[in-house]
């Protein structure tokens, strides 16, 4: 491989029957999350001030929407050399809007660990808001590893010139040198970071998807466990007093026994709050696993290996998964937080459609309590012919009987 490959107009890249589809699925992609996260940010931050999850959830929305936005207008500012279709870039282009994208995609994967820590220590540790307000030096101490940690890493790699399109997938700016393949050839000179700049990169870098990936999903398998003890407990409680009963007690009795742990307020939230952690976790795995898979596909093979390599059938489906996947967080997370609100509305008004609903849950207007509505339904619902008469009739008697004595 020479460096005459880059100047003679034969960049090794998608055609456009193959590259376009992926520019389109990218970018739905990046709207989708980007909906689901603009929405999730207006419905919690009346409450960020007052609730640590509402903050979290709101950092993880904005660490999304940064990294969508930045996925969605990448493919347009990337070098234009490379003849992508409608890349209009440059170098510099390239390394600004990498620069987001790696900012948003560590803070999420920071904000994601800490929203599983959050759950883990309510549902497992019992904490409350007000143990969490005794503490803020904890918050604080995350917010400055997710930032500025962070930023720091990101503006080593923009001053080193180490934000370059990849190899692998051409219309994305990470970490690269260039010309592609100058670290595994001697004769071509990198003309934009080194292999040394690149390695400390990936060394700094690498540790924080890793330990903190692994953090959320700790807790969050600690939460499920603790979720499935207390649904079992439950169960076998229930299975207990029935067996215990006589043949005396009354059906109703065993009934209301039965249902007793069911309806204890404490197991419903555990059992609510476990399934949100657990959500979230598998909504951040889904989200990073196809970046994974092209980071360990990608280590497998040279640089100069993979100019090629993606071209090839197999390579193109693991960028199509990294694009339909990748970007869709927010939108996922979205469905996540509106569930329990999404399950009241649809008790509460059965007739209406999921649109409807999931508009009023973004105005951020509550479900209205079912004794209202049973209320308002028994008042404005005509009688039936056989039952008007009785309803009409009966409380006018009984008025007419105790009204008269006094009179008298």
């Amino acid at each position: 491989m020479s460096i005459e490959l880059f100047d003679n107009g034969s960049i090794p890249v998608l055609e456009d029957a193959r590259y376009i589809p992926v520019l389109l699925i990218g970018s739905l992609s990046s709207l989708l999350s980007l909906l689901g996260s603009s929405c999730i940010m207006y419905m919690a931050y009346p409450e960020v001030r007052t609730k640590l999850m509402h903050r979290l959830l709101f950092c993880l929305s904005l660490s999304d929407w940064i990294s969508s936005m930045s996925l969605l207008v990448m493919p347009y500012l990337i070098p234009s050399f490379l003849g992508l279709a409608g890349a209009v870039g440059s170098f510099a282009s390239c390394a600004g809007i990498g620069f987001f994208m790696l900012v948003g995609s560590k803070m999420g994967c920071c904000y994601n660990a800490y929203l599983s820590i959050y759950y883990y220590l309510v549902v497992v540790r019992n904490w409350r808001e007000a143990d969490f307000a005794r503490r803020p030096h904890l918050e604080m101490a995350g917010h400055v590893v997710a930032i500025f940690a962070t930023l720091a890493i990101e503006v080593a790699a923009v001053a080193t010139q180490s934000i370059n399109p990849t190899p692998a997938i051409n219309n994305l700016c990470i970490y690269a040198t260039w010309p592609w393949g100058c670290i595994d050839s001697p004769e071509v000179e990198c003309t934009r970071s080194s292999e040394s700049t690149f390695k400390l990169l990936v060394t700094m870098s690498g540790p924080i998807y890793f330990l903190f990936s692994m953090a959320g999903f700790l807790t969050a398998a600690l939460v499920f466990a603790k979720v499935r003890s207390t649904l079992q407990k439950s169960s076998q409680y229930r299975f207990e007093n029935n067996n215990d009963r006589t043949s005396q007690t009354s059906t109703a009795a065993r009934s209301i026994s039965s249902t007793t742990t069911t309806d204890d307020p404490n197991n419903k939230r555990i059992q609510e709050v476990g399934i949100q952690a657990v959500l979230y976790t598998l909504a951040y795995f889904q989200s990073f696993f196809w970046p994974l898979m092209t980071i360990i596909v990608s280590q497998a093979f040279k640089s100069s290996e993979l100019i090629h390599k993606k071209l090839e059938p197999g390579f193109y489906a693991l960028t199509i998964l990294f694009f339909v996947f990748f970007p869709i967080q927010g939108f996922f997370n979205f469905f996540i937080y509106t569930r329990g609100k999404a399950k009241r509305w649809r008790t509460v008004e059965p007739d209406k459609s999921i649109f409807w609903i999931y508009k009023q849950i973004v105005a951020r207007i509550p479900p209205p309590a079912m004794s209202t509505i049973s209320r308002i339904c028994s008042k404005n619902a005509k009688p039936t012919p056989s039952t008007e008469q009785p309803q009409q009739q009966t409380p006018q008697v009984q008025i007419h009987t105790t009204t008269n004595p006094n009179k008298q």
